[in-house]
């Protein structure tokens, strides 16, 4: 009687052991996944809830707000869309890009500390006007586009900043210009018959730095 005793509690003991084991093996792991936000212009994104990780089928808002004289534009990457607030369910991690494009073409005050930013081509191309001196700061924001100038002024073009007679009658930029590293594509100006074409129509104790250009096309004396 004692050895069937025994048995019944080996046998109980090994379901035991075994019941646990199973139970050990159907744990379910969840995969745990990555947020990536990436800002173009200017403004911020608030991810709710903001943590390191989330557990799939976790639903997540992307809130885009933009900075002052910007609007938010578009969301690229994981997903897409134009809507300021958007949510999801995570599936996979998740690289995303809010794109704000500026509402003016420059803006600043023109000061070494708050610099006029110039955001388009027409931005380029106020310095100098009674608006925008030619002795402030400047800084590139983003990449310029100027393919536009090709049809400015009946297909002369960019006007160049500053102006230039001869050497000694002329209206000089003194201020600086930061490119800030970013590029002017696409700028224009066919005035052959002209002097001091290019970007500035002449320079003198200015500085110019950090700025690139590509697919220039300029004619002039």
């Amino acid at each position: 009687m004692r050895r069937k005793l025994q048995i019944i509690f080996m046998l109980v003991l090994a379901v035991l052991f075994m019941t646990n084991l199973m139970g050990c093996d159907s744990v379910v792991e969840t995969d745990l996944y990555e947020i990536n936000v990436q800002i173009e212009g200017q403004g911020r994104v608030v991810v709710d809830p903001d943590k390191d990780y989330y557990e799939e089928l976790e639903n997540v808002t992307f809130k885009a707000i933009p900075d002052d004289y910007f609007e938010f534009k578009a969301w690229k990457g994981s997903f897409s869309g134009s809507e300021k607030e958007v949510e999801i369910v995570i599936e996979d991690d998740i690289f995303i890009k809010a794109v704000f494009n500026p509402t003016e073409s420059i803006t600043g005050e023109g000061t070494e500390d708050d610099p006029y930013t110039i955001w388009y081509i027409d931005g380029l191309q106020k310095i100098g006007s009674e608006d925008y001196s030619l002795d402030a700061y400047y800084e590139l924001g983003r990449d310029i586009d100027a393919s536009e100038t090709k049809n400015w002024n009946d297909g002369k073009g960019f006007y160049p900043i500053g102006g230039y007679e001869d050497q000694d009658n002329y209206i000089a930029f003194t201020g600086t210009l930061d490119g800030q590293g970013y590029e002017i594509s696409g700028l224009y100006i066919n005035r052959r018959d002209e002097r001091g074409m290019g970007l500035f129509s002449a320079i003198e104790n200015a500085r110019v730095k950090n700025l690139s250009f590509n697919s220039v096309n300029i004619a002039g004396l």
